[in-house]
């Protein structure tokens, strides 16, 4: 494992661990892809971004999965 991939792990690790509103972080070709149940943490996950991590690109979706919902694939 490479210095950038430790990077990587490490960026994932302390978003998911500080904001509970995140579904998955994804990473590929230099920018990470944040999905997130609403959008309530958006500003405080973009200042976080800023100020205490190495990430220079994200796009940040939403999904329509709410983690309070149950939900039945058929």
């Amino acid at each position: 494992m490479n210095i950038e991939e430790n990077n990587v792990k490490e960026n994932i690790n302390l978003l998911l661990k500080k904001f509970k509103s995140i579904a998955e972080i994804t990473y590929s070709y230099g920018r990470y892809d944040i999905i997130v149940y609403n959008y309530d943490e958006i500003e405080e996950i973009s200042k976080f971004i800023e100020e205490k991590t190495d990430i220079e690109s994200w796009t940040v979706l939403k999904t329509r999965i709410n983690p309070d919902i149950d939900t039945i694939l058929y």
